[in-house]
């Protein structure tokens, strides 16, 4: 969970060592900047797409010819 200042959202302070971390390793050249900004857009997409967990949880089957089929259907 993020700060917020006023009107501006600022990021956890986990997330803000992250991205400072892998900012640091691009300038100390130990890893490409190209790279270092791939890393960075994949993590934040990653952390902004993640489903909402379901109240209640799905049970799946898998009938003999191996398709799954939700429980109950």
């Amino acid at each position: 969970m993020g700060w917020r200042l006023g009107p501006v959202g600022l990021p956890s302070p986990g997330k803000s060592a992250y991205y400072l971390g892998l900012g640091v390793l691009a300038v100390g050249e130990v890893v490409e900047w190209p790279v270092a900004a791939a890393i960075a857009a994949g993590t934040y997409v990653a952390q902004h797409t993640r489903r909402q967990a379901s109240a209640v949880p799905q049970v799946w089957h898998v009938s003999h010819n191996g398709h799954q089929q939700e429980a109950g259907v």
